[in-house]
């Protein structure tokens, strides 16, 4: 689990200086600090990271919404 959440820590601020399209899975993998073939173990490509980013962001914005209306 905590590798899951360096990669999308760190892809998610390669995401966001590069771009999606312009952004590698290499860029990935020097931002969570692990190699190509690491990260490969955990994600198929970089839409798959994107959504994983998409889901986490998600998720805690419907529990901040039910903390607000709780």
């Amino acid at each position: 689990e905590q590798k899951r959440r360096r990669i999308l820590e760190g892809a998610a601020k390669v995401f966001l200086t590069y771009g999606i399209q312009r952004t590698t899975m290499d860029d990935i993998a020097k931002a969570a600090d692990m190699s190509r073939p690491a990260l490969y173990l955990l994600f198929r490509n970089k839409t798959d990271i994107y959504l994983a980013i998409a889901h986490s962001y998600f998720g805690q914005s419907m529990e901040n919404a039910r903390a607000v209306l709780a």
